[in-house]
């Protein structure tokens, strides 16, 4: 369980940190950056609440990175 517990810490810094860097400005959100970060995040808490059987946050964070993964496919689109 230690393991998925790392992977959970990482989801959630890395959910944070593209946050602070959106809300500082760092990031725009029309950016695939902000979306990946956002995507690695999801992932790595889905992992984490899997042996948990949190489905709430399986759930959640599905969602999120299913938003996170269409954005990243409009902003690709936005480029061509």
């Amino acid at each position: 369980m230690y393991f998925y517990s790392i992977i959970g810490w990482f989801g959630a810094i890395i959910y944070l940190i593209a946050y602070a860097l959106l809300s500082l400005n760092r990031l725009k959100s029309d950016k695939p950056t902000y979306h990946v970060l956002n995507i690695l995040g999801a992932c790595a808490l889905i992992v984490n609440g899997i042996p948990r059987n949190d489905f709430p946050a399986i759930f959640l964070n599905a969602a999120w990175g299913l938003i996170a993964v269409i954005a990243t496919l409009k902003t690709k689109q936005k480029k061509d």
